[in-house]
C-alpha cells in the first residue's frame, strides 16, 4: 500500500486477452493508473497509447476501495 494505505500497487501479468490493449483502456481516472510496463528485462513509463504485450508486468495504482473492480476489469476474478 502507498501513502496512507488508500492507495495499492498491485502488479498482474498480461494474459493473451489483454495484448494488444492500450494503457488507456485500463485507465479509471483518479482510481487507477498503470504505473509501470516491465518488458523484457526494461522498464517503461507508459503514454495512454502504450500498447500491452503478451507477458508484460505491469504495475498499476489503484485506489484501494477499486481494486475490486479493476481485478473484474482485467478478468482476474
Amino acid at each position: 500500500q502507498l501513502g496512507n494505505g488508500d492507495i495499492d500497487l498491485v502488479e498482474i501479468e498480461i494474459s493473451p486477452s489483454l495484448a494488444g490493449r492500450e494503457v488507456k483502456e485500463i485507465t479509471i481516472p483518479a482510481e487507477a493508473h498503470v504505473v509501470v510496463i516491465k518488458r523484457g528485462g526494461q522498464s517503461i513509463l507508459p503514454g495512454l497509447n502504450t500498447t500491452f504485450n503478451r507477458g508484460d508486468l505491469v504495475q498499476v495504482a489503484v485506489m484501494s476501495a477499486s481494486s475490486e473492480s479493476l481485478k473484474r476489469m482485467l478478468g482476474l476474478v
